[in-house]
């Protein structure tokens, strides 16, 4: 859905406004879900999960922007590989983040899932 707002209505709007707006709203949406989960507002699983669906559009918006301007300096009949690999390599971070996150975390012998096990 962000790939295709930014196709078009912003794709002829100023690049630099564009990732200045989308990188103060990614950081105000995620510090708000945070700041209640952290300060104990709100202590619930599914609330702090609920922040990737706010977040979709802007960082969808951000990515497009980002890889314009990396496409555009890319040599000349590279543009297709560049904009591959650095899709690709997007791509993965998150789910490679997550598995190797899920497999330190399974090391910890008190659950972190349980809130009886926080100092409070």
């Amino acid at each position: 859905i962000g790939l295709a707002l930014v196709r078009r209505y912003y794709l002829n709007s100023s690049w630099r406004a564009m990732l200045l707006i989308t990188t103060v709203l990614l950081n105000l949406i995620d510090m708000s879900f945070v700041f209640c989960t952290v300060f104990d507002v709100v202590r619930n699983q599914y609330f702090y999960l609920g922040e990737t669906v706010l977040v979709e559009i802007p960082s969808a918006a951000n990515f497009v922007v980002s890889t314009f301007i990396v496409v555009e300096m890319a040599e000349n009949c590279n543009e297709g590989l560049v904009y591959g690999l650095l899709t690709t390599m997007h791509n993965l971070g998150n789910p490679v983040a997550r598995a190797i996150g899920n497999q330190l975390f399974s090391t910890f012998s008190p659950s972190l899932s349980d809130a009886s096990n926080y100092i409070e």
